[in-house]
């Protein structure tokens, strides 16, 4: 990640990250200098660096005969972004009691090489702790297995960080089964396998709680509904291939 794109996630805007950096290089500088450095023209430095005194981010230095600048310790800046996340935790229960729920979206769409873990986010965030998921996992070795694997990865992750428990179906193939291995064995999760000639799905099925996402790993689209009934369908969906399915794979300690 460029260190300009990890203070946006801060608050900062590109262009005022830019200019964090170079008083950063400076230590001390005119908004002149910091123009020459960053290629903005003054009028536009001042302007940023308003906005950065205001949030807190750079001092004026007062006395200076030249009106300078000194940048915050970005040490500082980080504990201060991670007080201020705890703060809004602390009042997460009486943000979701103002909800309305009969208001809130049913149905979601998210696409692209990050609809994955954005769909994964949103179920989490809607999902009590211990929650159960149930996976019908797709995969085809011939549609991108490496970029299914690495999202497959980065969704379990989120899922097993957020304490959430899981069972999954799954194609009896080496690559995914090396891909979950790592997961059942940290979280104690469950696995079964069909033959792949029989079960080899291009879409895959997550269902937690009231919420169904449906994933399709060649057009990157995840479609997340929230509804019991389909939710129901898709729980007996997923326990008759449980049943048909070998028993629970054996993960190597």
């Amino acid at each position: 990640m460029a260190k300009s794109e990890a203070l946006t996630h801060i608050g900062l805007t590109k262009r005022q990250a830019d200019i964090y950096m170079s008083l950063l290089k400076f230590g001390k500088a005119t908004a002149y200098q910091i123009g020459q450095e960053t290629g903005f023209n003054r009028p536009v430095v001042y302007d940023e660096l308003k906005v950065l005194e205001q949030k807190g981010v750079v001092y004026k230095v007062t006395n200076a005969k030249k009106q300078q600048f000194v940048p915050k310790d970005p040490r500082l800046l980080i504990t201060e972004a991670k007080e201020r996340i705890e703060s809004a935790e602390d009042q997460i229960e009486q943000l979701i009691a103002l909800t309305n729920n009969d208001q809130s979206p049913k149905t979601l769409s998210f696409e692209g090489a990050k609809g994955h873990l954005e769909a994964t986010k949103y179920q989490i965030a809607r999902l009590p702790q211990k929650c159960e998921v149930i996976n019908m996992l797709a995969f085809s070795p011939e549609i991108a297995p490496d970029r299914f694997i690495r999202a497959l990865k980065q969704s379990y992750d989120a899922f097993g960080r957020a304490g959430l428990t899981l069972r999954g179906i799954m194609p009896d193939h080496q690559e995914i089964k090396t891909a979950v291995h790592p997961f059942a064995k940290k979280y104690s999760w469950e696995f079964r396998s069909l033959p792949l000639n029989d079960y080899a799905s291009l879409v895959s099925t997550q269902v937690a709680g009231e919420l169904v996402c449906i994933a399709s790993r060649e057009q990157e689209q995840h479609i997340v509904i929230e509804n019991k009934d389909v939710a129901n369908h898709h729980r007996q969906v997923f326990d008759i291939l449980w049943n048909t399915a070998a028993s629970p794979l054996q993960f190597s300690k």
